[in-house]
């Protein structure tokens, strides 16, 4: 991710509870009864050279159980729409998520021996409240043998900034972690 890089306390909301990120900042429940780790990561800038980061490990009794749970989410990705608004919402005490518009596509490309699919998600904000208003969010979701890995990954620009860079750094850090697990 880079220099300054640190884990934090779980906050986005979906880690917190023990499920899949996914678009529009929701969550998605994982089917079954895996053993479940969360944990996020973030560097210590802010505006334009600020990263996020948060990880999922979903830990099945079997192939086929991950298999199905990675299904689930993949169906769950491809019923998000294309373009959504979300009005502003008060996250908690100190923390309001500010009104935004989303847009949102799917791919699939395989990640050596894993399975995989992106959500990649355009989270634009009025400019008036910030110069860096667009969120470039990568959900990715991946699968071997019983394990089902979902990641997010996020990085905020000035507007029409591309997005391409942000996706390439986050599929390095993404194929760097599936390698340490196999």
């Amino acid at each position: 991710m880079g220099k300054d890089v640190s884990e934090i306390d779980v906050a986005l909301t979906s880690l917190k509870e023990r499920k899949a990120p996914m678009c529009s900042l929701s969550s998605a429940k994982l089917s079954g009864s895996p053993d479940v780790a969360v944990r996020q990561f973030k560097n210590s800038e802010r505006g334009g050279d600020e990263i996020k980061y948060g990880q999922l490990f979903a830990r099945y009794e079997s192939p086929a159980d991950a298999s199905t749970a990675y299904t689930a989410l993949k169906a769950t990705a491809q019923k998000c729409p294309a373009k959504k608004h979300v009005p502003q919402k008060k996250i908690r005490k100190n923390f309001v998520l500010l009104s935004h518009d989303d847009t949102w596509q799917v791919s699939d490309e395989k990640l050596g021996e894993w399975e995989h699919f992106r959500g990649l998600e355009k989270h634009t904000e009025p400019s008036s409240q910030t110069k860096f208003n667009v969120y470039h969010f990568m959900y990715d979701y991946a699968l071997s043998g019983n394990l089902v890995v979902s990641t997010l990954y996020w990085e905020r620009t000035a507007p029409g900034k591309s997005a391409d860079p942000i996706a390439q750094r986050a599929t390095k850090l993404l194929k760097k972690q599936l390698q340490k697990l196999g």
